[in-house]
């Protein structure tokens, strides 16, 4: 039975920022985003607002629409080396590498983009990501999601999809988070991890005897 070691992105490998809000930063550097992006992620906004405002403002992609997917997929080495690496937290990352070397299957199971998840798979231990797949038409982004979205509940659900022909050992798998919303992911492995946790997760985790990483 396959082993897992799954990790959360945004707060878990990197501390106090997101991937995303990262890549908004440096799309606004290479003159990436306009008016047409900004209007585009503001409507989408709107659209997504009944869902709630965690799950408008992690599911909006609308910032990409209209991007070209070519001239995209050529910053992300430099976006990732620049922006994300230096952020990445070292003690995660040593024990991705551990867990690795102890032969785990180390997953990146995040709600941001599957194209930064996998130029972050070039540069960490990891041999699986499952993130958000963003449509594309005509070979520019339409901003909207394929699929399911990897954030709460669905976490379960896209993780089981994916080993959906493998056969899991759950009780002997680790996970690491950083909010309550992935306790239902939490839940599942036999060794989960709270990592720089919410007030709420921690007091959950000390309940439960979880590990802390601070």
């Amino acid at each position: 039975m396959l082993k897992l070691a799954v990790f959360d992105l945004d707060g878990t490998l990197l501390r106090n920022t997101s991937a995303e809000i990262q890549l908004f930063r440096y799309l606004l550097y290479q003159h990436l985003l306009k008016s047409a992006q900004l209007l585009n992620f503001a409507r989408e906004a709107l659209n997504l607002l009944p869902q709630g405002l965690l799950t408008t403002v992690r599911r909006n992609k609308g910032y990409l629409y209209g991007i070209d997917v070519k001239a995209f997929r050529q910053i992300l080495p430099q976006f990732c080396v620049s922006f994300l690496q230096p952020r990445l937290c070292p003690e995660m990352v040593e024990r991705m590498t551990q867990l690795k070397q102890q032969k785990f299957c180390v997953v990146i199971l995040s709600g941001t983009l599957q194209l930064i998840l996998l130029e972050l798979q070039t540069i960490l231990p990891v041999d699986v990501v499952i993130g958000s797949v963003i449509e594309t038409k005509n070979g520019v982004f339409t901003g909207r999601v394929i699929g399911l979205h990897p954030y709460g509940k669905d976490k379960v659900k896209v993780l089981s999809q994916h080993f959906a022909n493998r056969s899991l050992d759950y009780l002997s798998s680790f996970v690491f988070a950083d909010r309550y919303s992935d306790v239902s992911l939490m839940e599942l492995f036999g060794w989960p991890v709270a990592v720089h946790p919410s007030k709420k997760l921690r007091r959950l985790a000390q309940k439960r005897g979880w590990e802390i990483i601070e």
